[in-house]
């Protein structure tokens, strides 16, 4: 199957002994490789709309692109922390519906902008 063929590769290939390589190792791996790659694309994203957008709409819009790095960052680190003994999952994703809410009312005013209002 296809787990004792990355096992095997992977042990002969990095020299380390499997039980190092689990997983939920390599989930957390690919999730931070999204979760990085996310984040560097949308910030970049945000440089370039705040740089070069001049208008009104400039601050709604980069409230509302910030959902992006602030969701993957916040899925990454309770994938990393979801067996903590403290809790952090739940307090960060707390954080994160409080920055969904402002993503909302950032979406209305841009709706509102646009419209005149």
């Amino acid at each position: 199957d296809w787990y004792s063929l990355l096992q095997t590769i992977l042990t002969s290939a990095f020299d380390t002994t499997w039980d190092l390589i689990t997983p939920e190792n390599i989930a957390q791996a690919i999730g931070a490789l999204a979760a990085f790659s996310a984040v560097v694309i949308s910030l970049a994203h945000i440089v370039r709309h705040w740089k070069y957008n001049r208008s009104k709409l400039r601050k709604s819009t980069v409230r509302l692109l910030f959902v992006v790095p602030i969701f993957a960052i916040d899925c990454w680190a309770c994938l990393m922390l979801e067996a903590s003994a403290f809790n952090w999952a739940e307090l960060l994703t707390c954080l994160r519906e409080v920055y969904e809410a402002v993503a909302l009312v950032s979406f209305m005013e841009l709706v509102l902008t646009i419209l005149g209002g």
